[in-house]
């Protein structure tokens, strides 16, 4: 299939090309660009979400799963967009975010207004966590083949559950109670309460810094495991399943040919909702260290539900989860019956060196099928976070070279650098939560920070003051951190931003058109120059060669490293060689097909080298 060896092309919307002239990336300057995407050999796109959204998290906190917000376009442009990539022959992933939404959601607007049927769809403390009885998978309760018997929001079967463009907000999900779709009929689990009603039910904390839950006016607590803006679904309540087995038809529907799936281990939490043991302090912005809130045993059972769903169809579409646990962990989540990929995520932490490099390799293949990313809208570009643009261009190699999928992020094909955006022009949520004026930001020994709340609301949870949601004045909205998606951020002793690797793409003709608004991010001074940079003639000839071979991502693989930091990969039609140490290093034996940069000579034999920061592909004689 596509999926096991493609190369994926990721496109952050807001800053890939603006059509319409508001200086913010779209869907329609998207599809005009298409050629350039087609051109570099890509088999597939992903999109982060375009989703409505009040854009508190940038598209990850989404309060209609099933439109597309203004800021981006409509349905029709989205409709326009799958058309056209196909005809390039471009297959198109969406995101999806199961595991929490926005505040603004109308099902969630309900619970805060003392709806019980909507705050049972939540994790509102008082409020029963059910697990339905007489349910195989205990996640819904329908007709035997797993369709739901109504709506997930309690709209009578055979209502519609979506709606064109335009119509209100909130469709699947509904607007207003109804009884519960497979209403709960087992014995509920004991709510969690804390010390006291001033104090959160459990001792949990967010991803983002401070306790995950916040208190809404009438003295309940909700649980939130990043920003107070993005609640959690409770997956244990029956209506949660069939609601986004909708979303997900909803988009396949409209030709979508995969799904990435956002905190695919997150989901479920443990029964009850326990407090972590005493003394325990989960790594900071990782979700995973807290094992109440995430990789619970029921998670990978709403897998197989989905791919059952994306099995249906003609031809069959993709699921791959940004799942971030260990590789044997996230393995779990892989199979003929459940995700087709997991996201591996650690060649984003792992340093320039030789060894550390072969060693992630190595741990990544022996749970195959592996997807290799360097690079992605969460982390700082390769370019400058190795060091060098020359370096950079020799981890593109390495990844295209490697079994599986390529991942590859716009900007990517340019070895484009981290922007340095000036604090007064930075847009990035996480900025405003962990910068100096706000709180102190506190990287961890691998320069990640764990995100302390504001110095206007120090340590505390958060309390707003009516039943319409977090506060401004004391909720700075909040990104997920660098730790959670595994990468290093972009600390300057001021705070972690993230802003630097989504300056908008450079253009020959311009990001905007003539006469547009300024961009969302200021363009650095010769930002035009990386137009012509080395890296993209490299990019478009590697994925073809890559494509000649046939290359199986079910290959074996040996991982060597010797001499200064050579690293070898040697597959049986392609051997990769990377020098990533401080001496030029000689070449095995084999026909060159392409190298990262020019090679040199050795004074005496005059054998060709590999000088340091270079990598090579070399078929084996």
């Amino acid at each position: 299939m596509w999926w096991a060896g493609g190369v994926v092309y990721q496109v952050y919307p807001r800053s890939f090309a603006d059509g319409d002239g508001d200086g913010v990336g779209d869907l329609a300057g998207l599809t005009a660009r298409f050629d350039h995407i087609a051109g570099l050999g890509a088999d597939a796109i992903w999109l982060t979400p375009f989703q409505r959204s009040p854009q508190k998290d940038h598209g990850y906190d989404v309060s209609d799963y099933t439109d597309v917000d203004p800021l981006f376009g409509d349905l029709a442009a989205f409709d326009t967009l799958v058309a056209r990539a196909h005809g390039l022959g471009l297959r198109v992933i969406v995101d999806i975010v199961p595991n929490h939404c926005s505040d603004q959601h109308p099902v969630f607007q309900r619970a805060l207004a003392g709806d019980p049927t909507a705050r049972a769809r939540f994790h509102f403390n008082g409020t029963p966590a059910d697990t339905p009885a007489g349910t195989p998978d205990g996640i819904l309760a329908g007709t035997p083949d797993g369709t739901p018997t109504g709506a997930p929001d309690g709209t009578p079967a055979g209502a519609p559950v979506s709606t064109p463009a335009g119509a209100p907000v909130g469709t699947p999900g509904g607007t207003s109670a109804g009884t519960p779709v497979g209403a709960p009929t087992g014995a509920p689990e004991e709510a969690p309460t804390g010390p006291s009603a001033d104090q959160p039910p459990n001792n949990w904390p967010s991803v983002f810094g401070g306790p995950a839950w916040t208190q809404v006016s009438d003295g309940s607590w909700y649980l939130h495991l990043y920003a107070p803006e993005q609640p959690d679904w409770n997956w244990r309540d029956p209506r949660t399943a069939p609601f986004f087995d909708e979303v997900l038809r909803f988009w396949l529907d409209r030709g979508v040919d995969g799904l990435r799936i956002d905190v695919a281990h997150g989901l479920f939490k443990a029964p009850g909702l326990p407090s972590l043991p005493p003394g325990t302090t989960p790594e900071p912005g990782r979700l995973r260290g807290n094992p109440h809130a995430c990789d619970q045993p029921e998670t990978i059972d709403v897998y197989r539900r989905w791919r059952k769903i994306t099995d249906g169809y003609d031809p069959p579409r993709a699921l791959i989860g940004e799942v971030n646990l260990d590789p044997h962990r996230a393995a779990a989540y892989v199979g003929d019956d459940r995700l087709h990929q997991s996201f591996a995520f650690q060649f984003l932490i792992a340093p320039w060196d030789a060894l550390s490099w072969r060693d992630t390799a190595t741990r990544l293949l022996s749970h195959r099928p592996v997807t290799w990313v360097v690079e992605n809208h969460d982390v700082v570009r390769t370019a400058t976070r190795y060091g060098n643009a020359d370096r950079a261009r020799a981890a593109l190699l390495t990844i295209l070279a490697l079994p599986g999928a390529t991942y590859l992020y716009q900007g990517q094909e340019y070895s484009l650098p981290e922007a340095d955006v000036p604090a007064h022009a930075r847009q990035d949520p996480a900025w405003h939560r962990s910068s100096s004026h706000n709180g102190p930001a506190n990287p961890d020994s691998s320069g990640n920070s764990d995100h302390p709340g504001s110095r206007d609301c120090p340590g505390s949870s958060h309390r707003p003051g009516s039943s319409q949601g977090p506060s401004s004045s004391c909720s700075p909205s909040s990104s997920r951190g660098p730790s959670e998606f595994g990468g290093p951020g972009n600390f300057n002793g001021h705070g972690f931003s993230r802003d630097g690797c989504r300056v908008p793409l450079p253009w020959p003709d311009g990001f905007s058109p003539p006469g547009a608004a300024p961009p969302w991010l200021p363009v650095p001074a010769g930002w035009d120059d990386h137009l012509t940079s080395p890296t993209l003639p490299l990019t478009r000839k590697a994925i073809a060669i890559r494509r000649d071979l046939r290359l199986s991502p079910d290959d074996p693989v040996t991982l060597t490293v010797d001499h200064d930091d050579r690293l070898l990969a040697e597959r049986p039609q392609l051997t990769l060689v990377v020098a990533m140490g401080k001496t030029p290093v000689p070449l095995p034996t084999g026909d060159i097909l392409l190298t990262s940069g020019p090679l040199t000579r050795d004074a005496v034999t005059g054998q060709p080298l590999l000088p340091p920061d270079t990598a090579a592909w070399l078929t084996p004689l």
